[in-house]
């Protein structure tokens, strides 16, 4: 049997169905806030082995939300009852790559492997979205500044959460592992975001990049085949050419904010990327060298930039070098000797 919907009903239908294609919550959804199908079932086990709080709005601009997600550690206390961390939980956040101008938060370097090694360990994960930059008016500093800005929001609702924001850790990789190196040596002050976040304070302790770009300004760390260097790439990422945008350039090259003081810095590049080249990474352990700084590089042979190759020796260890680093960084110093 046929059944015969009414003129009125289906009218009603196809407008709510116009209003929801357009609705305001679509349109403010940031394009690295969206989380594709396939990792659906991916992010349904991370709040299995994590107390997960999802699509948490760090920050607003007119209608746009930017959001995060958050995955607090499920094991919190030692077998001695007593908490593991007793000023509060250590952070790390996770910052996705794709050029600073696609990519999403929900990418494969956040896994559950990580987050299930954080949480036995009493260390809570964020991952976030921030905005992109590609001839749309905004810069490579806008990435680093919403970066920031949810390190603040984190920081600022630390007792709601639980958090310790004198000890947080972030991680990524290409561009978020530039992103990452900002974090970790720039001085948030210079990337001031939403005034509702200013006075938030906090400190980074320790951080792994992989595969970053460390520098825009300086030609010897660059090979021709890098990103920087492939037409209109720069352009698109900065807003003008290097001779227009050079000041830019400088203040988003974590090689100009290396400093003796910078938090524990573990840096991976593989040494066939063509992508982002070894030259830069290098150049930067030289510079900490000299300084006196806590980093370190670690070199992986026959690797490109997503850590792939030709009986690439770590290929299958080099995640654990994440995880089991940035846990053993956010560990208290051990008492002073008397």
């Amino acid at each position: 049997m046929t059944k015969t919907i009414p003129r009125f009903r289906l009218a009603v239908a196809a407008a709510v169905c116009v209003c929801a294609f357009f609705s305001p919550l679509q349109a403010a959804t940031l394009p690295s806030a969206k989380l594709p199908p396939a990792t659906e079932k991916e992010m349904a086990e991370k709040a299995r082995i994590s107390d997960m709080r999802r699509n948490i709005v760090y920050k607003r601009m007119g209608d746009l939300k930017f959001t995060l997600d958050l995955m607090l550690p499920l094991k919190t206390t030692g077998p001695d009852g007593k908490p593991l961390f007793p000023e509060g939980t250590p952070l790390v956040l996770n910052i996705h790559g794709g050029g600073w101008k696609g990519g999403h938060r929900y990418m494969h370097y956040a896994t559950n492997e990580e987050v299930r090694q954080f949480s036995d360990n009493g260390i809570a994960l964020a991952t976030v979205s921030y905005r992109f930059a590609d001839n749309n008016g905004n810069t490579i500093a806008d990435c680093v500044t919403d970066c920031f800005d949810a390190v603040r929001y984190l920081s600022l609702h630390a007792k709601e959460y639980g958090l310790d924001p004198s000890r947080m850790l972030v991680y990524g990789h290409s561009a978020g592992g530039h992103l990452t190196l900002m974090m970790l040596f720039a001085d948030p002050v210079v990337f001031p975001g939403d005034p509702s976040l200013a006075g938030a304070t906090f400190r980074f302790v320790g951080g792994v990049a992989l595969s970053p770009a460390t520098t825009f300004v300086d030609k010897e760390a660059w090979l021709p085949s890098d990103w920087v260097l492939r037409p209109g790439n720069f352009e698109a990422a900065f807003g003008g050419t290097p001779g227009e945008k050079h000041d830019l350039a400088k203040k988003v090259s974590p090689y100009e904010w290396l400093r003796r003081d910078i938090p524990r810095t573990l840096v991976i590049h593989g040494e066939e990327d063509p992508t982002i080249s070894l030259p830069g990474s290098e150049r930067l352990a030289q510079k900490a060298r000299a300084l006196g700084a806590d980093l370190t590089l670690l070199r992986i042979p026959r690797a490109d930039h997503g850590f792939r190759g030709n009986r690439v020796p770590t290929k299958t260890v080099h995640r654990r070098m994440i995880a089991d680093n940035l846990v053993e960084m956010a560990q208290p110093p051990p008492p002073a000797k008397k």
